[in-house]
């Protein structure tokens, strides 16, 4: 990255002027003044700087006082302030003129962006804590309602205001769009449901009349701002590396501009979605059987609805999915939201849901179990948050009154499903008792726990005393009972499987299994998993196959193939089908009879980069695309970005994406 930023003549594709070198980290936003004189660019070396835009010298910076990354920044409409926010929390107003910081304001959370009302009195902010801030210009204060732009569930990623200022539009991780009064913060209309990760941004027609948004699901979207309704879909585009995380509409309202990922900028007509420039592109959009059962976030954690229709996949990024058992589409919007540390995307590494279908329980890495409503999908009470390191595993009790959670340090947490409250907390018996895996008995009697000290522990639910202990001899990653209880199957990082008699206290079945390569000493035994009936077991690694074995003899019965390595499944609650999920992101789901492939995986697709070009007409009128591109180097990641800016006129220039 080398942290300068480039003006481009897209007409001719020439470069214009000289870089604009001034930052030494990477540069997350460049903006225009209303005027088009002066170019404004933040970065993560937690300055900001204002630039001549004929001479490319700089007029102002670096101005410093942000103790962090700084992550935006805008002119005010009339040019006069600055106004800046990052990840230190702090909200700055500048003065354009002298470089004066005139005020600071101390947030609840990271700023992610901001943007100005048209008649410059308020700046709206979009916040990591899913809250949406506004701060009064002239009196120098944020102003505080508690009961305002209350709905997200995720990290606030982008604000606009429309072009009369009568309307606030905000996008989340939460994967929703939502309208909102700016006067008093109350929603307007339904939420704009759709996306289906991430929403990056989001800007208006020039008559308001639309919305246009880019999210991480690879799509750009198109809604009516009165109606609510998303009225084109572009793509997804699965073969593009990068996702699309900016976009601005041209003077005219006939256009908009996208960067597409792989160093592409593209033109597109608002009425068609159609790619304008560069010319001569042909696009791929993704089949309807390649944009299901994947794409999004690695697998961790599987578990089925009771009904068998549908099941749940939990992972990376902080996001509960749910698919139709048939058809391999998601279903509604995603769980969103262990929202304790939002920004960093904690992996959720457990599921389970309860018999009658109503409540799902999360176990995260950030130390939490979510107990959620599954028909609101909203969180049932605050997290719990009792433990002191990731929870491992998470199980209802048959009954659905409990939830049993592990954690990585040893302990074991006991929950009230009506009121919330931890029953009962059972200690580590040694600092090495780390839970990486437990269950419970059909009878709800027994809790099952796997101990990377070599053990699986035997507990009374209703004493929380320790019954027995099995030595496996090695590290056990995963436990499961047979369905009557006399029996329980482990797995441990020897690769061995082992089979035990709880009565008798003693192992009855051994299998050795084999490692895809002796160069890798991570690939331990993750799954272990009864049937419904309890005649066979699947046994999962972190290599490419997932076993399914006679319980009583041992013997193979199917080899379930993947490209990668399986790091979760589960039966159907009927015992019919197998789900698994694997690294590269895809689910599957298999015959549990003839070991066939029901739901496929998805096809590969041919990454292909565009060519950037440049120029174009509309309505018999030449424009002109300027476009600037600027290298940033994103928190916890590192990948190219480019920022758009439309203009009519090289003399007169307007702001049209702002990130």
């Amino acid at each position: 990255m080398d942290n300068k930023t480039v003006l481009w003549d897209s007409a001719s594709g020439m470069r214009v002027g000289t870089p604009l070198v001034g930052h030494t980290q990477g540069i997350t936003e460049v903006v225009f003044s209303s005027c088009g004189r002066r170019l404004l660019t933040s970065s993560y070396d937690k300055t900001l700087y204002v630039w001549d835009a004929d001479t490319y010298l700089p007029v102002l910076g670096p101005l410093r006082g942000h103790q962090w990354h700084v992550n935006t920044a805008r002119f005010s409409p009339d040019d006069k302030l600055i106004a800046s926010g990052g990840d230190d929390s702090l909200f700055k107003i500048w003065d354009t003129s002298s470089g004066e910081c005139l005020a600071t304001s101390q947030l609840p959370g990271w700023i992610k962006q901001l943007a100005f009302s048209p008649n410059g009195e308020h700046c709206a902010l979009a916040m990591n804590n899913s809250s949406i801030c506004l701060y009064d210009v002239s009196r120098r204060e944020i102003l505080a309602d508690s009961n305002a732009f209350v709905g997200h569930k995720g990290v606030v990623h982008t604000v606009a205001y429309s072009p009369d200022g009568r309307l606030l539009v905000s996008g989340s991780s939460d994967h929703t769009i939502r309208l909102w009064d700016p006067n008093n913060g109350k929603p307007i209309g339904a939420v704009l449901r759709g996306h289906r990760d991430t929403v990056n941004y989001v800007d208006f027609s020039v008559d308001g009349t639309e919305l246009i948004s880019t999210s991480s699901d690879h799509t750009w979207r198109i809604w009516s701002t009165t109606s609510g309704e998303c009225r084109l879909t572009i793509g997804p585009f699965y073969q593009l590396y990068l996702f699309s995380s900016r976009v601005a509409c041209s003077p005219d309202g006939e256009h908009f501009a996208c960067w597409s990922g792989n160093d592409s900028i593209y033109v597109r007509s608002i009425s068609t979605g159609k790619v304008i420039l560069p010319q001569g592109v042909k696009e791929e959009p993704c089949s309807p059987e390649e944009d299901i059962m994947g794409r999004f976030e690695i697998p961790i954690a599987l578990a089925w609805y009771p009904d068998g229709e549908r099941f749940a996949s939990a992972g990376s990024r902080s996001v509960v999915r749910v698919w139709d058992a048939k058809t391999g589409k998601d279903l509604s919007t995603p769980f969103v939201g262990h929202p304790f540390d939002p920004d960093k995307h904690p992996d959720i590494l457990c599921v389970d849901i309860s018999s009658d279908g109503t409540l799902l329980v999360t176990g995260c890495e950030d130390y939490t179990v979510g107990l959620w409503n599954t028909e609101t999908q909203d969180l049932v009470y605050p997290p719990f948050r009792e433990h002191d390191y990731h929870v491992m595993a998470v199980k209802f009790s048959p009954d659905d009154s409990l939830v049993i959670s592990g954690c990585r340090l040893g302990s074991i947490g006991i929950w009230d499903t009506h009121t919330g409250d931890l029953v009962h907390v059972i200690p580590p018996l040694t600092p090495k008792t780390a839970v990486w895996g437990l269950d419970v008995s059909r009878d709800g009697r027994r809790i099952a726990s796997a101990s990377l000290d070599h053990n699986v522990y035997i507990w009374d639910i209703a004493t929380y005393t320790l019954l027995t202990s099995f030595n496996h001899g090695s590290p056990v990653r995963s436990v499961s009972f047979s369905p009557d209880g006399s029996h329980f199957v482990s797995g441990a990082e020897d690769h061995v499987v082992r089979v035990w008699d709880i009565t008798r206290g003693d192992k009855v079945l051994e299998l050795q299994k084999e490692k895809k390569t002796k160069a890798i000493e991570d690939e331990y035994l993750d799954v272990v998993a009864y049937s419904p009936s309890g005649r066979t077991f699947i046994v999962g690694s972190c290599n490419d196959i997932l076993c399914v074995h006679d319980a009583e003899s041992g013997g193979l019965v199917h080899a379930l193939k993947h490209e990668n390595n399986v790091r979760a499944a589960a039966f159907s609650p009927d015992g019919a089908f197998i789900l698994t999920g694997s690294q590269e992101t895809h689910l599957r789901v298999w015959d549990a009879v003839s070991g066939t492939q029901v739901l496929p995986k998805l096809a590969q697709v041919q990454v292909k980069k565009a060519s950037q070009a440049g120029g174009g007409t509309s309505r018999g009128r030449t424009f002109h695309w300027r476009v600037y591109s600027t290298c940033r180097q994103r928190y916890r990641a590192t990948q190219e970005a480019v920022d758009i800016t439309l203009i009519e006129d090289f003399s007169l220039t307007r702001t049209l994406c702002n990130t």
